[in-house]
């Protein structure tokens, strides 16, 4: 049975790449208008004065730590200092160093959290499924396939030297039979990289194929259709073609030449590659075929093959062997 392709398929490559802004204000202003709404003015003064109750426990302990002369941890003494400024005296706390060693952990705690928040929104936009979340080099199986531990070494590299490659546009080719661990390797060189705040975006020619077409039937003076983004064709292709690093997993899944005619997919295929090859953007890309097998059983057209090849050389790596499924 074809599969329909619903405008609520299409959202989330689309939303990715529209960037679309941060909504929580917008969030907490419905929740304060729902909360007032449902709770009304006695909740109000309830809540008003427990914030003004902890205000006032908090500001308590908070001078009393601000005044005293002894640290209750260490024992130091004469942690308060006065000095004559303008005329007035004025008194200054100072940290012993169990207090100065609290609040580095503190800050430390806090750069973590933040850290962590930031490569989460990195992950939410990457389009990495769920299986692969926790792919990684260091949980990877060696060991038992010489040609796939050769692939894992030289992505580790490529990672650990990405300013250089990125600055370049190097990309990779990764091929071989189904289940050899293509895919996974991709996905933990996108983790990898993610770890480290650069972002990227893990897809495939088909889902590229209908976020594009989800810009069709728009008028060529701009006004939106019912298509799911106010994105024309071109547009979004360029949007595509921008991205720093871009993961096209399972190339050649496609049919790019039917009744000895080239598909739409074809040319929408060279047009992004040619585009990225141009602006030297780094590519990854994994596939159940090499690039001459593209063209011989695929009919991938040879100038894209050949910008693939440029794009990716000397990081084209066959992993043969049985399925580690």
């Amino acid at each position: 049975m074809q599969r329909t392709e619903t405008n609520q398929d299409l959202k989330p490559l689309v939303s990715i790449l529209n960037n679309h802004a941060d909504r929580e204000p917008k969030c907490k202003a419905q929740y304060e208008t729902q909360r007032k709404s449902q709770y009304g003015a006695k909740y109000e003064a309830k809540h008003e004065a427990h914030c003004e109750a902890k205000y006032e426990t908090d500001h308590e302990a908070q001078y009393e730590t601000q005044t005293r002369q002894t640290c209750p941890v260490c024992g130091r003494k004469n942690l308060v200092r006065t000095a004559q400024i303008c005329g007035k005296l004025m008194h200054f706390r100072i940290m012993c160093e169990c207090e100065e060693k609290e609040q580095a952990a503190e800050e430390e705690l806090q750069k973590q959290h933040q850290k962590a928040k930031r490569i989460a929104e990195i992950k939410s936009l990457s389009l990495l499924g769920k299986r692969y979340e926790n792919a990684a080099f260091e949980n990877s199986e060696i060991g038992m396939n010489p040609s796939f531990d050769t692939a894992l070494n030289h992505c580790k590299k490529y990672c650990e030297n990405f300013k250089q490659m990125l600055e370049k546009g190097q990309g990779i080719y990764i091929y071989g039979g189904f289940g050899v661990g293509k895919t996974h390797l991709t996905a933990c060189i996108a983790n990898e990289l993610m770890k480290n705040f650069v972002p990227v975006l893990f897809t495939n020619l088909f889902e590229i194929s209908k976020a594009v077409k989800s810009t069709f039937g728009k008028a060529s003076f701009g006004k939106a259709s019912t298509s799911v983004s106010s994105e024309t064709e071109q547009s979004l292709i360029e949007k595509f073609s921008k991205i720093n690093l871009l993961i096209f997993d399972d190339l050649g899944k496609e049919i790019f030449v039917k009744n000895e005619s080239d598909t739409w997919l074809q040319n929408l295929l060279f047009d992004l590659i040619n585009r990225r090859y141009n602006e030297l953007k780094s590519t990854i890309f994994s596939s159940n075929y090499s690039l001459k097998e593209l063209v011989e059983k695929r009919g991938l057209d040879e100038a894209a093959a050949d910008r693939i090849a440029e794009m990716t050389k000397n990081f084209v790596f066959k992993i043969s062997g049985k399925s580690r499924r």
